[in-house]
């Protein structure tokens, strides 16, 4: 859950700062995503199947569903992945940025999550992140997966600051362009 909300929080920072509102939330999906799609799953599956009297342990159709599983924090799968969403969402749903866009900002953030990532240290190997082409586990070991943890508040209070600085800008006129925007003069406001 913390790797989570650390992933959302960054993303907002990165996002916030340098893009159009209606690209943030495709960005923050794309941070989210491939904790969503891969190891969420299998810890479900971790729960559900000795209940069911599945076996995990041996090598059986499961443990294929886990190696896909696992397949899917890549970035090649997740590109694909990330390209099948913006072809299936409903038009209503990708406009104003358009299916590229979507496509885009989601990708990026997934290409952020797989970069913060990298840079941790696994209890088992790290991320094939050339897969399917490669299958070397990468990892860089800079930080533990608890410490996610420990940012939390850090990357919090960067959100609310930048939050309160795009906010500030927005509402904010430009010097010499004018007032903020306005609504046109109605017939009651002539009167």
């Amino acid at each position: 859950m913390a790797d989570l909300l650390s992933h959302a929080l960054l993303a907002h920072i990165v996002g916030r700062g340098r893009t159009a509102e209606s690209v943030l939330p495709w960005l923050l999906t794309g941070s989210l995503l491939p904790d969503l799609v891969s190891p969420a799953p299998r810890h479900l599956l971790r729960l559900v199947a000795p209940r069911v009297g599945w076996s995990i342990t041996d090598q059986g159709p499961l443990d294929v569903v886990f190696e896909g599983l696992l397949a899917l924090h890549s970035p090649f799968p997740l590109l694909a992945l990330t390209a099948a969403l913006a072809l299936a969402l409903p038009a209503r749903l990708v406009r104003p940025p358009g299916r590229w866009a979507v496509f885009g900002w989601t990708s990026l953030g997934c290409a952020l999550h797989l970069l913060v990532d990298v840079t941790q240290r696994h209890p088992r190997p790290g991320y094939r992140l050339l897969y399917p082409f490669d299958d070397t586990a990468w990892e860089l070991g800079w930080v533990t997966r608890d410490a996610s943890l420990w940012a939390l508040p850090v990357l919090f209070a960067l959100s609310l600051l930048v939050e309160r600085r795009f906010r500030k800008r927005r509402a904010a006129p430009d010097a010499g362009d004018g007032p903020a925007i306005t609504s046109p003069p109605t017939q009651r406001d002539e009167a």
